[in-house]
C-alpha cells in the first residue's frame, strides 16, 4: 500500500523535491524505507537515495496499521561540495512523514474471523530481525 503513495512531490519557496520508488523492509526495532529523491534546493538540481526509519503505529479504533515518524539513517547525494546538506534531509523526512502518516498500510478486515479478533486483542507492535511481532492480550 506503501507503492500508492509514490511517487510524492513537495514545492516550496526554495526547494521543490519529488522521492519515488520506495523499498520498505523491517530491521529490528524499527521498520525502515528506501527511496530516491530528486530536485532543487536553492537552484541547485540535486539527486540521490535517503534510507529513513521508523515505526508502525496501530490506531485501535478504526483497526489500521500506519507508518509514522520517520528519520534520516543513510544518505547519499550527488553533490560532494553540497553545504546545505541538513536542510535537504529535513525536507526528505518532512515529505516521507507528510506522505505516510496519514495512509493506512492495512486495514483489519472485520469479515475475517483472525483479524476481527485481532483488532480486539491487539496490544503491541514489535519488529524483531525481519519479522513483525503481534502481541496479543486481554
Amino acid at each position: 500500500m506503501v507503492d500508492e503513495k509514490f511517487p510524492y512531490g513537495m514545492n516550496a519557496v526554495i526547494a521543490n523535491f519529488t522521492v519515488e520508488s520506495p523499498e520498505v523492509y523491517l530491521e529490528d526495532p524499527k521498520i525502515g524505507i528506501r527511496l530516491a529523491y530528486i530536485g532543487n534546493l536553492l537552484e541547485n538540481e540535486i539527486k540521490g537515495d535517503a534510507d529513513l526509519n521508523g515505526r508502525i503505529a496501530y490506531q485501535a479504533e478504526e483497526g489500521v496499521f500506519y507508518l509514522r515518524d520517520f528519520e534520516i539513517v543513510g544518505f547519499s547525494i550527488n553533490q560532494t561540495d553540497f553545504s546545505q546538506q541538513e536542510i535537504l534531509k529535513a525536507a526528505i523526512e518532512s515529505i516521507v512523514n507528510n506522505c505516510l502518516d496519514d495512509h493506512p498500510i492495512h486495514r483489519l478486515n472485520q469479515a475475517e474471523f483472525k483479524e476481527k479478533l485481532g483488532k480486539l486483542l491487539l496490544r503491541e507492535i514489535r519488529v524483531r530481525g525481519e519479522n513483525l511481532i503481534l502481541v496479543l492480550g486481554p
